[in-house]
């Protein structure tokens, strides 16, 4: 759900990115689509990864 949720607002993801949000302790999944909103673009999405420590 998260994936589409992303594809739908930022377009494709690549697979490391995807790896990256799969690896996501349930809370920060749920923390993650409370933000999608947010995002316009995939320097958006890189960047709440990094901000919430999660490593490739």
């Amino acid at each position: 759900m998260t994936l589409s949720l992303l594809k739908a607002t930022i377009g494709t993801l690549d697979e490391s990115t995807k790896k990256r949000i799969r690896a996501l302790p349930k809370q920060q999944i749920e923390t993650l689509c409370l933000t999608i909103r947010d995002f316009t673009t995939h320097a958006d999405l890189q960047q709440w990864l990094s901000d919430n420590a999660v490593a490739a």
